[in-house]
């Protein structure tokens, strides 16, 4: 599976040893981290992320308007998006997230509206939590338990 994380901004420093963990927890799997220079303004931001994606493969848009899974259901999630293409695309807004019409145009176009939680988290944080939950993916892929 090949996965590819289009986010707003650099890694902050006190972020980049859990991500630099969860990475090496998740080789061989392809993963590309691409971050965003931020905009001055929230439009200019979500269309820079935007002008990133491939239609052609499954896009995930991390947002607290989206729908909240379980591991086991994200890992359901990620089996059937990635079995087509074997690519999955996410996107984390930066510091003011997404705007309702990019959203909707985004959803429109196929891509599905996930939450890792109902609550605002900081766009480094979305991060480290999706990494986390990939590597559970990953264990659940491999028949491994994923709750230690």
């Amino acid at each position: 599976m090949e996965l590819i994380i289009y986010k707003i901004g650099k890694t902050a420093p006190e972020w980049e040893g859990l991500v630099a963990k969860y990475l090496s927890f998740l080789k061989p799997d392809r993963l590309l981290i691409e971050a965003i220079k931020p905009e001055r303004d929230l439009a200019s931001e979500n269309q820079a992320l935007v002008s990133r994606i491939n239609f052609s493969y499954p896009v995930l848009v991390l947002t607290e308007h989206g729908q909240t899974h379980n591991t086991l259901e994200f890992s359901d999630l990620m089996t059937t998006e990635a079995s087509v293409t074997g690519r999955i695309q996410f996107l984390i807004g930066g510091a003011f997230g997404f705007e309702k019409a990019v959203l909707a145009d985004l959803k429109q176009k196929g891509a599905k509206l996930i939450s890792l939680s109902p609550m605002t988290m900081q766009h480094d944080l979305a991060l480290v939590v999706l990494l986390e939950q990939l590597f559970r993916v990953k264990t659940i892929r491999e028949g491994r338990k994923y709750h230690y």
